[in-house]
């Protein structure tokens, strides 16, 4: 009897886990936006990160509307899921370089924010671009794990992705 419960409790198990990887294939989805915009509404600390800190930023980035900041989370998720970080369990830890990421967020706030396309000096707007990136990335983990429990190999990635953001670097 304990062997059939053991193995019926790992088949479970091993149903639950095949569907860690698309926790949050839709974005489009609206239970996925509500969720979002909770979290980005009641988020006081970037805890995905290695060492948490709170949500606070110095950048022009701390005057972006929550609206903004959830479409940019929203955006920056589609753009990463057309170059491979598409959540599937043989994409586990294949990421896109940091350079790569900051060119698409540039280009994403110039077109999309009027406050950030006057900001002059490119060094504040790399310090807004890296702040969206950290935010957006917190704030979607965040929601995946609201709305379905993560694996390990789910929060491992992400927490690898969230040093590579947090720290500029490509690798």
């Amino acid at each position: 009897m304990k062997r059939i419960i053991f193995l019926l409790a790992l088949a479970a198990l091993a149903n639950v886990s095949a569907g860690f990887a698309q926790v949050c294939s839709d974005s489009k989805n609206p239970q996925f936006i509500e969720t979002l915009q909770t979290v980005d509404k009641k988020c006081a600390d970037l805890t995905t990160l290695p060492v948490p800190r709170p949500r606070k930023w110095d950048s022009g980035y701390k005057y972006a509307t929550p609206d903004e900041r959830v479409k940019f989370a929203l955006a920056y998720q589609d753009w990463l899921k057309q170059h491979g970080e598409t959540g599937e369990p043989k994409d586990s830890y294949r990421l896109v370089p940091y350079t790569d990421r900051q060119a698409w967020a540039m280009h994403w706030w110039a077109k999309e924010d009027l406050n950030f396309a006057p900001t002059s000096l490119l060094d504040q707007k790399a310090d807004w671009v890296h702040d969206a990136l950290v935010d957006a990335g917190n704030s979607l983990h965040l929601t995946c794990q609201q709305l379905h429990p993560l694996g390990g190999d789910t929060v491992t990635k992400n927490n690898v992705e969230m040093t590579l953001v947090d720290n500029k670097k490509d690798k």
